[in-house]
């Protein structure tokens, strides 16, 4: 018999079902359910709504032609549907309206059966686990159903949907679960931009009333800048630009490199081509070799070369289309790349080392006796780069602007004199700042992690900083990553652990935004995919929280060292048996390398705010709050968020009162924010009872306050062994004998 996933309502992941008729093994999924580990699907009772349905294969032979089975949905009667497809990853199926329909009862209610056009064949991807919860890159065959809801519709129902005929015979179910869209208007910063990433929604996905809907949607949850793909979409079709009309500003993301993947062959000259470290140019390479660069950095950086003209091109044409800036995810490797004569001039001149010496190194024996200094030399490269192209656009845009896309790892440890932390690939921060306009942190695990990068980078760095919140661990919550790592959750028999997706993304917003960042990168919208309402709602809370305190963060000066924090929270934490893949895995291990206390303080004239973050998925935190020395006379202390005084009663917060300190509840995944300044007349007051103050500072003599920066460590990273952990990653792309096997031994 074969075996295919399909989803239930009381399944955690996707499950087995057995079905003899069918000769091909088929996977489906359902969107946005596969994300969290309940199955449910959140979408918006009184907006526009999508589900989408991903087809894949399970085995290694083909799947036959899924047009010739008959696809059908049930859906409530309250429930209309209207649909388009896309047959292959970002190609269009063309749009299908009038569905034939059909009355059918389901669960004691009125349901429609509608039957719906299957994907024309592809080469269907295998689905398969995605090792390491990085990159899965699995997307095929998606049928994209546009729903919306009537009054009357019930608030939870399971939809059901049936696929047969003479190639595929199964059936599944999946619980969904509708949400009011807001009906007030949302508070949104006014310097804090929000930004969609990959909010790409075009005619190829939709037709204009549908993107309208979305766009909307996207712009009155909070959220600022989209990508410029949108505009020049719709621009190009003739159609009416909406995306401006609804007042988006717009970015445009460079993967360069990897965008050029497809001019192996076709380059001007061969100098323009990088080369590897076992002396092979990437002209006509495999496409898996130099990490999908092709170009020379001394091309790339050099005004007239092939490299930079390209890239100028491509920035100019986005900012020519109303791009407010232009950001560059690069990603250039540092250890494997590039080794021309020119290259190995430039570092000797660079590192003023004698030439006659290097001449007779190789390539491997450079990186390994000066890797640091090879560091410093590849992001020089870099630097120069984004002075050229700033330099070049600012000819035809004087007021553009354009970012790098980086980020810092091993932030515990120094890297030589650079600072703290280092980067991964050839574009330091610290040396890149003075050629940018800001910095777009590629902060990316979805954990604590995201905040601290913040902290880190800001104290080093001089220009904003653009912060990522709530990102899955690594990239995406589309298809392309979830589906490979809800599979490997099943075969490990382990949950995936997003189901608070929403809840980390709201705490990482703020959270990163008082640690520093300018403004924000979240997760909406992925792609062309389907919105998470639930996702979506909890978004707007973290916009509407930030409106509520940006004149804190952004003017406000830090003074952590100002406060001090005691756990005082009772039990044992639950968090330690949490097995999921991310949740459990990831998220907790950088829970645990930074600590479960968060605080950042703020002053801002007369007021000091304590912002408490919880990063713990499974339990309320209790905090005990104290300065060290207070300011004296008499304060009012209030959550700032709600506007509730702590009141001592007849007792005011007087300068001992506040070094002895408040206990306050953090939620789970949540933050509670402080506000210590002039008691405020008429708001509500919550009554500190004299027992229970005495209780919590009794437990709270003699205990230490939590460090939140004890994982800072005076450890020098190692670059050499940096150096080596690089290359070995390339290796296998590298000619046998490139480098001695007992260097690839860790």
């Amino acid at each position: 018999m074969m075996r295919f996933f399909f989803y239930s309502v009381a399944l955690v992941a996707a499950v087995y079902s057995h079905a003899a008729e069918s000769p091909d093994r088929l996977a489906v999924y359902v969107g946005p359910s596969f994300v969290p580990d309940s199955g449910i699907s959140n979408l918006f009772s009184n907006r526009l709504a999508r589900v989408d349905f991903l087809f894949y294969r399970t085995g290694d032979a083909p799947v036959e032609n899924l047009a010739k089975n008959v696809f059908t949905v049930d859906l409530p009667k309250e429930c209309d549907l209207s649909v388009a497809l896309m047959t292959g990853w970002k190609t269009s199926g063309g749009k299908f309206r009038n569905l034939p329909a059909e009355p059918v009862t389901r669960d004691g209610r009125e349901f429609m059966r509608y039957t719906v056009p299957l994907p024309q064949h592809q080469p269907m991807m295998k689905a398969e686990a995605v090792e390491g919860g990085n990159f899965g890159g699995i997307c095929y065959n998606i049928a994209k159903l546009f729903l919306r809801f009537q009054e009357g519709a019930p608030p939870s129902f399971t939809a059901y949907w049936k696929i047969s005929g003479p190639t595929a015979n199964l059936e599944g179910s999946f619980p969904v679960r509708l949400l009011d869209f807001p009906s007030a208007a949302i508070p949104q910063p006014r310097r804090i931009p929000v930004i969609d990433t990959f909010a790409t929604f075009t005619p190829l996905y939709a037709d204009t009333d549908q993107i309208r809907d979305i766009a909307s949607q996207l712009r009155a949850l909070g959220v600022t800048h989209v990508p410029i793909l949108n505009r020049m979409a719709l621009l190009k079709k003739g159609e009416p630009d909406l995306w401006s009309e609804l007042g988006f500003q717009f970015l445009a993301t460079e993967f360069e490199p990897m965008d050029f993947g497809l001019e192996r062959n076709t380059l001007p000259t061969e100098e323009d081509y990088v080369v590897g470290l076992d002396g092979q140019r990437a002209k006509g390479s495999h496409p898996d070799k130099f990490h999908g660069r092709i170009y020379c950095p001394l091309s790339l950086s050099t005004p007239g070369r092939a490299g930079f003209e390209k890239i100028k091109e491509r920035a100019l044409e986005k900012f020519a289309a109303g791009a407010d800036w232009v950001d560059f995810d690069l990603e250039p490797p540092i250890f494997n790349e590039c080794f021309c004569g020119e290259c190995l001039r430039e570092f000797q001149s660079f590192s003023r080392l004698p030439a006659d010496k290097l001449s007779r190194m190789k390539s491997l024996d450079i990186i390994l006796t000066y890797p640091e200094t090879w560091y410093r030399f590849r992001s020089t490269q870099t630097t120069r780069l984004y002075k050229n192209l700033r330099e070049a656009i600012r000819e035809k845009f004087p007021k553009a602007r354009i970012s790098a896309n980086s980020l810092l790892v091993d932030l515990e440890k120094e890297f030589g004199e650079i600072g703290r932390g280092g980067c991964d690939f050839a574009e330091d921060p610290r040396m890149t700042d003075a050629e940018v306009a800001l910095h777009t942190v590629d902060a990316l695990t979805g954990s604590v992690h995201d905040a601290i990068i913040m902290d880190v980078m800001q104290e080093q760095t001089t220009k904003p900083l653009i912060g990522t919140a709530g990102s899955s661990y690594c990239v995406a919550y589309n298809h392309a990553n979830i589906v490979g790592r809800r599979i490997q959750a099943e075969q490990r028999n382990r949950p995936l652990g997003y189901n608070r997706r929403g809840d980390f993304q709201r705490l990482g917003m703020v959270h990163s935004v008082a640690s520093g960042a300018r403004g924000v990168r979240v997760s909406i919208l992925e792609e062309e995919e389907t919105i998470d309402a639930e996702v979506a709602l909890k978004t707007a809370d973290g916009v509407s929280t930030l409106a509520k305190l940006e004149d804190v963060y952004l003017d406000g000066k830090r003074c952590d060292d100002e406060v001090e924090v005691i756990d005082l929270t009772p039990g044992k934490d639950p968090y330690a048996e949490d097995s999921s893949l991310i949740a459990g895995g990831v998220w907790k291990h950088f829970y645990d390398l930074y600590g479960p206390v968060q605080y950042r303080a703020h002053r801002l004239n007369r007021e000091t705010v304590v912002s408490l973050f919880n990063w713990n998925p499974h339990q309320d935190k209790q905090w005990l709050v104290r300065f060290k020395k207070a300011p004296e006379g008499a304060i009012g202390v209030s959550d700032k968020l709600i506007g509730v005084q702590f009141s001592l009663g007849t007792k005011p917060w007087s300068q001992e009162e506040l070094e002895k300190g408040i206990l306050i509840t953090v939620p789970s995944v949540g933050f509670t924010i402080l506000s210590f300044g002039t008691p405020v007349e008429g708001n509500p007051v919550k009554l500190i009872a004299g027992n229970v103050r005495e209780e919590y500072l009794s437990q709270a003599f003699g205990r230490s306050p939590a460090n939140q920066n004890a994982w800072r460590t005076n450890e020098k990273v190692n670059f050499r062994k940096m150096a080596l952990d690089k290359i070995q990653r390339g290796s296998q792309y590298l000619l046998p004998g490139t480098i001695p096997e007992r260097f690839l031994v860790k």
